[in-house]
Order: structure tokens, then sequence, then C-alpha cells
């Protein structure tokens, strides 16, 4: 019970999801269960989509306890900013650069928030990552070849264990995000072993 309270909203709706998908498959037919099912994938990533970060949500003790932890500062305006308003602004833009710190999970969350808000405010972005390599463009295309809606085996295509990335745990929420939504992925940096001398040489 514990860990149901203190779960992000979307791992709730997966495991009341989970359990009555296996309701579903028991007791109806299989053509009448998956009608059953696919509406309730439909309420399930609506209910998902519709939960903007907060503090309550984070998982990492970096930066909890900072004022302006679970907040949006508009730098330009000098006040702070509603999730909703920046997600209706960056629709309108051409480009956004997402930053982060690699092993803060919370980023990365927030990160896949934004472009799940997008895609409800129907923008699909094309998403460009730092920690794919141009080398790694045909591994990431083949993935992408047949219809995908998770990113359940890409990090076996892009062979993260060897990336030296943090855990590919952390960075799944933002693959998920976009792939669920339709969006194209594509490698953003140099060559994996050009990006390496690089590192080698600093």
């Amino acid at each position: 019970q514990m860990a149901l309270f203190n779960a992000h909203p979307c791992d709730l709706v997966e495991v009341i999801y989970d359990v009555v998908l296996q309701f579903y498959i028991k007791v109806l037919p299989v053509k009448v269960a998956f009608r059953y099912i696919f509406v309730l994938l439909l309420l399930a990533v609506a209910a998902c989509s519709a939960k903007a970060p907060d503090v309550a949500m984070m998982t990492s003790a970096a930066g909890r306890d900072h004022v302006l932890a679970g907040k949006i500062w508009d730098v330009r305006a000098g006040q702070f900013l509603a999730p909703d308003k920046l997600a209706s602004r960056l629709k309108q833009e051409d480009y956004i650069l997402l930053g982060e710190i690699h092993d803060n999970p919370d980023h990365h969350l927030i990160q896949a928030w934004v472009l799940q808000a997008m895609a409800d405010r129907n923008r699909r972005a094309a998403v460009v990552f730092e920690m794919i390599g141009l080398d790694q463009t045909g591994a990431l295309e083949l993935y992408q070849e047949k219809d995908r809606y998770d990113a359940e085996a890409l990090d076996r295509y892009l062979e993260w264990d060897k990336s030296g990335w943090p855990d590919w745990d952390i960075y799944r929420p933002i693959f998920d995000a976009a792939l669920l939504n339709g969006m194209r992925l594509y490698a953003g940096n140099l060559p994996t072993e050009t990006a390496r001398e690089m590192g080698r040489k600093d």
C-alpha cells in the first residue's frame, strides 16, 4: 500500500490497467476483450498525460528542498510559469533544447512530460538525442521500422550498457513518451568512438 500511494500516478494507472487486463482476457471472448482493452489503454494514456511533474513525484533527493523545486521560472518575464502555460508556449517553438543532469531521474521524467504535453497539443516533434551517436543511426532506424509504442528493447539495439551513459531505466521515460506519440527518434552526437577520442584528448 505504501508503494502504491508513493508511486508516480502513471505507475498506479499501470497497476490498475494490468489487473483489469487480466480480468478481460480470462472472462470475455477475445474480440470483445480487445475492444475493452483498447479503451482502457486510451484512458491510461490520458490519465498519465494530464499530470505535470511536481515535488511529490520526485524520486531523487538532489534538489528536493530547493526553493525552486517543482516550479518553472520564466527568465524573460521574471516570474513563475504554470506547466500548462509552458506547454502551450513550447508548442509554438521550432526548436526546443531540453537539458538535464545526466544521472538525475527526475530531470528525465520532466523531459518526458514535456514531450507528452506537446503531443497532447497535437505537436509531433522529431526528437534528437545527445546520447545516441551517428554510427548508431542504423540500429535506431531498424528499431523504428516497425510501429513501436514503447522503448522496451531499444536499449539492446543501441547497446546502451556499453555506452557509458547512466542507467537505461532513468532515460527510458523520454524514449517511451516519444514513441508512444509517434515522434521520430534521431541520433544527435558524433560517432561513439570519435566522441570518446575527443574526451580522452581533453
